[in-house]
């Protein structure tokens, strides 16, 4: 059985990086994934993987609970799972295809389908219409790291009178904040650095109800 992954793609048709979702599926399809879906243009994609033997002891188990799998390289942000072969080869394919067909990097972080179920599902605030709900995934754990640390006084702060709230799940960050906030809370100036934004590790922050859409 192939495994389904969920493709995060960094600044996709934001600063003049322009992609169109046929364009960026029929670049996908070349490098040799079974099944490509492009869902909404903020660079988020569906692909099966038909390699997915490779991607062992480290997934969701049939309870939702994301195994305890040995961590062979630093882990893609979502995921107490470390970076397996598998997972690392779907990045390379997918950075890839892109720059090949675009001609610059896009960081892309990768995410398996059921995995991407158990972080929706682990969403800790009350879902309220006057706020955002996100969360904040990286291309490598140890990203999601210094994030947690940097903003560690944040997900201390446990009140939701301010105008936001932080919440450290597995190998993510779920951001509550006021609407017309997300660009200068606290959390957003600091996740603003340029550590987290440019290099071969950055971060990607997607709204709650986008990541509920990434299905077949």
């Amino acid at each position: 059985m192939p495994n389904t992954w969920v493709a995060l793609l960094r600044g996709v048709n934001v600063g003049g990086n322009t992609i169109k979702s046929a364009d960026l599926v029929a670049a996908i399809r070349e490098v040799g994934f079974s099944r490509v879906k492009a869902v909404l243009a903020s660079g988020n994609v569906l692909v099966d993987d038909d390699d997915g033997d490779q991607e062992t002891g480290t997934g969701a188990g049939n309870n939702g609970d994301m195994g305890a799998g040995p961590d062979t390289n630093s882990g893609v942000g979502g995921l107490s799972a470390g970076l397996t072969r598998g997972r690392a080869e779907v990045r390379r394919r997918l950075e890839t295809a892109i720059d090949a067909r675009y001609g610059y990097g896009v960081q892309v972080a990768v995410v398996r389908l059921d995995e991407m179920q158990a972080v929706i599902d682990a969403y800790p605030f009350a879902e309220v219409a006057d706020r955002h709900a996100y969360v904040t995934f990286a291309t490598d754990r140890d990203v999601i790291a210094a994030l947690a640390e940097d903003a560690a006084g944040l997900l201390a702060a446990t009140s939701a009178s301010g105008s936001e709230r932080l919440a450290l799940g597995d190998g993510v960050i779920y951001w509550e904040v006021a609407k017309g906030s997300s660009t200068n809370s606290p959390f957003a100036k600091i996740s603003s650095r340029a550590r987290y934004r440019a290099g071969a590790e950055v971060i990607t922050t997607r709204n709650l109800r986008t990541l509920r859409k990434l299905a077949w």
